[in-house]
């Protein structure tokens, strides 16, 4: 299968887009939130139960791939330049990892992160890559008391990447949370820097964030990403300047709308929150461009985007991608660098099935050119 030929090039003005019909990726059985894509130069990679690899004209490589024989639930990855990350829970009971070359093919096994009871309610995992290490990000309970949860803590462990061999010998615990439901990780694009990651977490409805060294050492105090408004789903990428998190309200006077943050290497916050999208906008995603930042997001089961500059500031004007996304959810977008000036956006929603009788989900995608 080829998706080259869905690619949508810009004519003109800076910012033109074209509709066009969105294509069938794959069906699968886990839930449509449960998507997962990341993309470079040598082209995107999609994971929800397996994990396809496409190269830069959209053209699949390979088959699809599981990342251990006993994995269930959803698969997070991550790609970098010359490899990808990729890690899902599995039996016995764990998370486990494992790396890509830059050709999409399985490099040496899949290895375990950590073991969790079987007990515990794991949420992640959460995985981001570059050339100093590999992060894996999960949350579990610290412990069980008469079997009701007690608060969630997120747990970290870095990896030399390629090699499957921990940085540090332990595992290194970040945030200690009440109703803790989400952990999700990013890399700073290079790796001479101290800070090295920027690890999230949302917990009643607020959004923490913590800056980690390679070794998943914190590097100052957690801080908190929204200031205001009922925060329930979200997302995080960094790119050469500054790392850039959205996310959904659904609750509450701003209820329907999506806010974003940028954060600097520091931990610092380069401005105040602010207003992406609103009128029944939710399940943000967001990728780094060659320009900056695209967002992506649902609007009354439309998928809409947005370019953003690499440290504030909108670039052209809210589009939508295709009407006949109609009834997706949660849509995810990847981008990768064509050339010095455009990127070329991936951007993937799932349809939940149209009835009980039917056990899978179906991925659309959509390839669109921003400068």
């Amino acid at each position: 299968m080829t998706i080259a030929r869905f690619l949508l090039m810009c004519v003109g003005a800076a910012h033109s887009y074209n509709l066009n019909t969105p294509f069938e990726i794959s069906k699968t059985s886990v839930s449509v939130d449960q998507i997962s894509v990341d993309g470079n130069l040598n082209g995107f990679v999609l994971a929800s139960d397996t994990v396809q690899f496409f190269d830069s004209d959209g053209t699949t490589q390979g088959d699809p791939q599981k990342v251990c024989s006993s994995g269930f639930g959803n698969i997070a990855v991550s790609k970098y330049l010359n490899y990808s990350v990729a890690a899902q829970a599995g039996y016995p009971n764990g998370i486990y990892a494992r790396f890509f070359d830059a050709n999409g093919v399985a490099f040496g096994y899949p290895f375990l992160v950590s073991s969790f009871d079987s007990n515990y309610r794991v949420s992640g995992p959460s995985v981001a890559a570059n050339s100093a290490a590999s992060l894996v990000a999960w949350a579990v309970p610290n412990f069980m008391d008469a079997g009701v949860e007690s608060a969630v803590q997120v747990n970290l462990r870095s990896f030399s990447p390629l090699k499957g061999v921990p940085i540090r010998g332990t595992i290194s615990t970040v945030f200690t949370r009440a109703n803790m439901f989400d952990v999700k990780v990013s890399a700073l694009p290079s790796a001479s820097t101290t800070y090295t990651f920027i690890v999230c977490c949302i917990h009643d409805f607020t959004i923490s964030a913590q800056m980690l060294n390679a070794q998943a050492m914190s590097l100052g105090n957690p801080f908190t990403i929204n200031d205001g408004g009922a925060a329930d789903n979200f997302a995080v990428a960094t790119g050469p300047r500054a790392s850039l998190v959205v996310w959904g309200i659904t609750g509450g006077p701003l209820a329907g709308q999506v806010w974003g943050q940028y954060i600097g290497f520091d931990g610092q916050r380069l401005a105040d929150n602010f207003r992406i999208a609103s009128n029944n906008a939710v399940n943000p995603s967001v990728s780094v461009t060659v320009s900056g930042f695209q967002v992506a997001w649902s609007r009354n089961g439309w998928v809409y985007s947005q370019s953003f500059g690499a440290n504030g500031g909108t670039t052209g004007s809210e589009f939508a991608v295709s009407p006949n996304f109609s009834n997706g959810f949660f849509p995810v977008v990847a981008a990768y660098p064509s050339n010095s000036v455009r990127s070329i956006c991936l951007f993937v929603t799932g349809r939940r099935p149209d009835s009980i009788d039917c056990d899978y989900s179906n991925f659309f995608g959509m390839l669109v050119t921003t400068y």
